[in-house]
């Protein structure tokens, strides 16, 4: 039996990106760093002397050398069209410059004012509409997932899960819908529950699996 955990070193755990791997291809992958913190193999490789034993770490996009907004254009040309910014009562604010640009609990670059600040709370993709409201607005429970993917297939209904690469891990349940699709209630709300992104379950340090986000704030049955 193959198992998936973090990594020794934290700050640098990549387990979060890896809940998509199949547990038949475990046997098959190495991952020579995971028992090394960053400075130790910052050190190794000064012992060596590899070139790039002083490099810098990555910030950001890393594998997008020009500006994030120059690629979203290239990429998503037909989905870049100006739409309106409503509030959460309906109320136009502004013109948003392209949906691809946004994302959800983001507050610069909005171009709107108002008496309190505002935040991305919904994007509507259908009428190309950006929808905002205050921080408190962000804070949600509940989620939908789908693309489920179990490493370890024993269905917990009590995990920890987390909905981004640099959260820490929350206690929440699982309620299987289907084959496919999960229902997660979170014990307290999270911050920008956001659609495309991936959840991820862990009980200790192993991976169990994840999915993607499809939808949040469904009612309880």
């Amino acid at each position: 039996t193959y198992k998936l955990f973090k990594a020794k070193d934290l700050k640098k755990d990549q387990s979060y990106f890896l809940y998509c791997l199949k547990k038949e291809d475990l046997p098959k992958i190495l991952f020579p760093l995971g028992d090394f913190t960053k400075e130790k193999v910052r050190a190794l490789a000064l012992k060596i002397n590899l070139p790039v034993a002083g490099k810098l770490d990555s910030q950001e996009i890393c594998f997008i050398e020009k500006d994030y907004k120059n690629f979203l254009k290239e990429k998503f040309k037909d989905r870049i069209k100006k739409g309106k910014i409503l509030n959460l009562e309906g109320k136009f604010l502004g013109t948003h410059k392209g949906l691809p640009f946004y994302t959800i609990g983001q507050r610069r670059g909005l171009e709107i004012s108002a008496p309190a600040p505002l935040y991305v709370i919904k994007m509507d993709m259908e009428n190309n509409t950006l929808i905002v409201g205050e921080d408190k607005a962000l804070f949600k429970r509940k989620l939908t997932a789908s693309e489920i993917n179990w490493i370890s297939k024993n269905f917990l209904l009590k995990v920890k899960s987390k909905i981004r690469y640099n959260m820490k891990e929350k206690e929440a349940q699982i309620f299987k819908e289907n084959e496919n699709k999960i229902k997660v209630v979170f014990s307290s709300a999270v911050r920008a529950i956001t659609p495309g992104q991936a959840v991820v379950f862990y009980q200790g340090d192993e991976v169990l699996g994840g999915g993607v986000i499809s939808g949040s704030d469904f009612k309880e049955t």
